[in-house]
This record gives structure tokens, sequence and C-alpha cells, in this order.
């Protein structure tokens, strides 16, 4: 997943934006330029197993939407960790 988000943000050159080489860079020695988080700050399991969007929409499951609202929003605000 970190490899197809690298490429999209290259892609649209935010690196060059950034005044670095990749934005790989921000998940090691750039750290600081970014604010990384999830939707969903809690693991998620379905029948026992990692939940993958592949199998169901976050946002189709009313509970994972509002957990998903409540989560993001927090980070949205600022208040969030």
């Amino acid at each position: 997943m970190r490899r197809n988000l690298v490429n999209m943000l290259d892609g649209i050159g935010l690196p060059a934006a950034l005044g670095i080489d990749t934005s790989d860079q921000l998940f090691n020695v750039h750290h600081n330029l970014a604010a990384l988080c999830s939707v969903i700050d809690y693991p998620i399991f379905v029948n026992g197993t990692n939940y993958g969007a592949a199998t169901q929409e976050l946002t189709s499951h009313p509970v994972l939407r509002s957990l998903a609202r409540a989560c993001l929003g927090r980070h949205a605000r600022g208040d969030g960790t």
C-alpha cells in the first residue's frame, strides 16, 4: 500500500513542493513533514481475520462508518494522536 501511495504522491509533484527527493522520505528521514494517521485507530477483525475493504466497504457498515468518522474527525480537528 505504501508503494502505491508514494507513486501517487510522486506523480502529483508533492516531493518538489516539499523540497524532497521522493515521497518515500515522508516515512523516514522527513517524517516531520507528514501527519500520518489511519481512518480507524483500532484493529478490526471479521471472523477472526484482519479487516480488509476487499470484502466490505468501510462506509457500508453503520458501526464502522461511525467509528471512521469519529477517528478521522479527531485527526482532522487536530486533537488526535
